[in-house]
């Protein structure tokens, strides 16, 4: 499909992910994203310190979401604590996690590399990273 932008990233600008936070990143960020015709949608927490369960169940309606369009939801970039909380709750069960942009976009040029003659999507860049992705889009926490 031309145009189509299969590939988008969000950036979790939030030092928390909590039922707030997470049900506007589900039901608006990710929601239009998905609307927009992306169907993979890698989530940079790395701003993120905490996420209690409201915000676990959230990622995994997201993750939901995206397969329902055909796509997956990668988190990428979790930090300490973060980090731990993620490996505690087991939601890399669920969701792939990734260290950095960087190693899920390796998968993105993996899976891109078996379909040979498609067509490139326009690109933009993150700043601060030579990891690029159609589509980028912030969230502000409060």
């Amino acid at each position: 499909m031309r145009g189509r932008q299969d590939y988008a990233a969000i950036l979790v600008d939030s030092e928390r992910i909590d039922a707030s936070a997470g049900e506007e990143i589900v039901e608006e960020l990710i929601t239009d994203t998905l609307a927009r015709g992306s169907r993979k949608v890698a989530l940079d927490v790395s701003p993120v310190q905490s996420i209690d369960e409201y915000g676990l169940e959230h990622l995994l309606r997201a993750q939901d979401r995206c397969r329902a369009a055909g796509g997956e939801l990668l988190l990428v970039a979790p930090r300490e604590p973060l980090a731990e909380l993620l490996e505690a709750s087991q939601l890399y069960l669920y969701i792939d996690i990734y260290p950095s942009l960087e190693a899920a976009a390796e998968k993105r040029r993996r899976a891109s590399s078996r379909h040979a003659g498609a067509i490139a999507p326009q690109q933009a860049w993150l700043p601060g990273c030579s990891i690029s992705y159609p589509q980028i889009r912030v969230y502000r926490g409060q």
